[in-house]
């Protein structure tokens, strides 16, 4: 990716048949459209992220998808259908798609149980 000075913001979205309050997403992006400065779960990468419901998350940047730890501390279960925002550096030329992105849930705790829900899923959105 050469950066070509722009920024997209995307919404990482998701859908739960129960309440969840913590859940771990792993979203893939088209490294030749876009990139996150930084690696891993540097500060670079933690202030690309603004939670939309919640107050805690680690990521993981791997430099072509991330991998994103995200609770609510108070185990009240998540509102509304947008966990958090990432917001990204184009790269020169790129036309950046929702199909740029693959999003997985890998695992969703229920309201207060450490149970996983099964049937949880995510999406990412370019607005």
């Amino acid at each position: 990716c050469t950066p070509s000075g722009g920024q997209v913001t995307v919404n990482v979205n998701y859908t739960a048949p129960e309440p969840i309050a913590g859940v771990v997403v792993y979203i893939d992006y088209d490294e030749s459209e876009v990139r996150i400065p930084g690696t891993g779960s540097q500060q670079q990468v933690q202030d690309r992220i603004s939670l939309q419901t919640g107050d805690f998350f680690t990521p993981n940047d791997l430099n072509y998808a991330l991998q994103v730890v995200h609770f609510d501390s108070s185990t009240t279960a998540f509102s509304g259908s947008t966990l958090f925002q990432i917001e990204l550096d184009t790269c020169t030329g790129a036309a950046v798609a929702d199909d740029d992105f693959t999003c997985r849930v890998l695992s969703a705790s229920s309201d207060g149980a450490p149970v996983d829900v099964v049937g949880a899923t995510c999406t990412v959105d370019v607005p």
